[in-house]
């Protein structure tokens, strides 16, 4: 039986929760892209201004984003389908920090809460998602009125996908019926303004967002193979996106914060 998209994403991080972490920590341009995401999701995190907040960690991977989190102060709850992934998110935390946590193993499209969180934050999740609507509107009812969700997506129209030769060709064959023993990646992309719609349409108004990583790739290799040259290229179009808010729409991945309306249930 051929297995959907979140059973293979159960499957995949089960299998690459023990080494997680170390692509945080890595000289690459991954490791680059990873923690300028980390950086503005705590930043927007702390910008909402809510001393001690609960928060929601939707998709906490091994902790890397909640650890910070409790070490800042706030009430912080984790959930994660892979079971190894909690596993290798409550040692850290115990290995780190003496502070209280709350983490569990369960699917975000069918959260076990109701609407106590100050904040979610849904970190690198919708690629793997079935039905992101779905989700978007547990997301919706588990947060507090007035409360914040920030989000990200990997962004269908970045620099990398549109000169993603590779890609680019391996979509041209499937659509003409030709089998050559190369798969699409299931891993799905959204457009920011499609994005954007679906959240203000689920009774979200936009406060912020931001795009980054602007390698350009061919299939899974940098098309510049010198990981400085990416870093430093990267650095530079983060910098010029802050004066071009266009930039914003070109990078790999796209970061919204969002506020709940008051009224919406």
């Amino acid at each position: 039986m051929q297995k959907n998209i979140k059973q293979k994403a159960k499957d995949h991080f089960n299998k690459s929760s023990g080494n997680w972490t170390g692509q945080y920590r890595a000289k690459n341009y991954n490791a680059h892209v990873l923690n300028v995401r980390k950086h503005h999701v705590l930043r927007f995190v702390d910008e909402c201004g809510i001393k001690g907040a609960k928060i929601l960690d939707a998709g906490c991977g091994t902790g890397e984003i909640s650890l910070e989190l409790i070490k800042r102060g706030y009430d912080v709850f984790g959930i994660d389908i892979a079971l190894n992934m909690i596993r290798e998110t409550k040692q850290r935390i115990e290995e780190e920090t003496d502070q209280p946590f709350h983490f569990l193993v369960g699917d975000i499209s069918s959260l076990p809460f109701n609407n106590s969180f100050d904040i979610v934050c849904c970190v690198g999740i919708t690629a793997y998602l079935e039905n992101i609507q779905q989700t978007i509107a547990e997301l919706v009812r588990v947060i507090k009125p007035e409360g914040y969700l920030i989000i990200t997506i990997r962004n269908k129209y970045s620099i990398s996908s549109m000169l993603n030769v590779v890609s680019i060709i391996k979509r041209c064959i499937g659509r003409l019926g030709w089998k050559c023993g190369i798969e699409r990646s299931e891993w799905k992309c959204y457009s920011p303004w499609w994005f954007e719609h679906l959240l203000r349409k689920s009774g979200f108004e936009l406060v912020e967002s931001i795009g980054h990583g602007f390698a350009i790739k061919m299939d899974k290799r940098c098309l510049f193979s010198t990981k400085y040259f990416l870093i430093v290229i990267n650095k530079m179009l983060e910098f010029l996106s802050s004066f071009c808010p266009w930039l914003n729409l070109c990078g790999e991945m796209y970061i919204v914060k969002a506020k709940k309306f008051v009224n919406c249930e």
